[in-house]
């Protein structure tokens, strides 16, 4: 379909590829001589992709970064955790766009945002990238390291979860559970902490819906332990109470 519509001038350069898979695919993919460029998942916290970036560079292949501030993780103004991404008023997203902008590997970055000030945020990491080199982008990697917002892997809010025939969404949910890590709140908080997140629904209902199939799981490019984090939830929210 990609070929027919090169032919007839709809599309001018030919075919690309989304990733999640392992790196031996992925490189079978690059090495076919098929595509023209490949969407990988890469950001400051998660850069288990970085080989993966350099490989498709190295042979010529277009690199599209998508989840570039995390799920939107490395965009919370005001984490203070974050401030050494900060640049006067910008907020973190600015040192984790300019992270990106410093490896030579990476041709674009998708960048979602909900208003027109987000976009006139990320522009503002923009110039002087040309200028950043490897020594700028290790220093960033080694003051993520030493922050720990989030152990193992998290949720990037990519939203493949939530379709459920059993009515629950698994995305909003694990999204829930990730702020509740990135602000810190304390553990013997998590049952408000939840309750707030479904201001205008119940979580207990729509938690207790869950059959605990193991789709979502089976979906999640991350591999979370999505019914994990369900049971502990519904746990937590037994222990509390309807007036939590």
């Amino acid at each position: 379909g990609v070929r027919k519509a090169m032919a007839d001038g709809l599309i001018r350069h030919g075919l690309g590829f989304t990733f999640h898979g392992s790196a031996e695919v992925f490189k079978a993919a690059v090495d076919s001589g098929e595509f023209v460029c490949a969407t990988l998942s890469y950001n400051l916290m998660n850069r288990k992709e970085e080989e993966l970036l350099a490989y498709a560079a190295a042979k010529g292949v277009g690199v599209i970064v998508m989840n570039p501030l995390a799920g939107g993780v490395l965009g919370l103004a005001g984490t203070q955790a974050l401030d050494f991404l900060c640049n006067g008023e910008s907020g973190p997203s600015y040192g984790a766009l300019r992270f990106l902008l410093a490896n030579r590997s990476i041709t674009t970055s998708i960048v979602g945002v909900s208003d027109v000030g987000e976009v006139d945020r990320a522009v503002e990491a923009l110039p002087g990238a040309e200028q950043l080199d490897e020594d700028y982008r290790q220093g960033l990697i080694q003051e993520m390291e030493a922050v720990k917002l989030l152990e193992g892997d998290f949720c990037t809010g990519c939203g493949y979860c939530k379709e459920c025939s059993e009515g629950v969404n698994p995305s909003r949910f694990m999204k829930a559970m990730r702020d509740f890590v990135i602000y810190g709140v304390g553990d013997a908080r998590l049952a408000h902490w939840l309750v707030s997140q479904y201001p205008h629904s119940s979580i207990r209902n729509e938690l207790d819906l869950c059959t605990e199939c193991g789709q979502c799981e089976e979906k999640c490019p991350q591999h979370l332990k999505i019914i994990e984090q369900i049971k502990r939830a519904k746990a937590v929210l037994a222990e509390a109470g309807p007036g939590s």
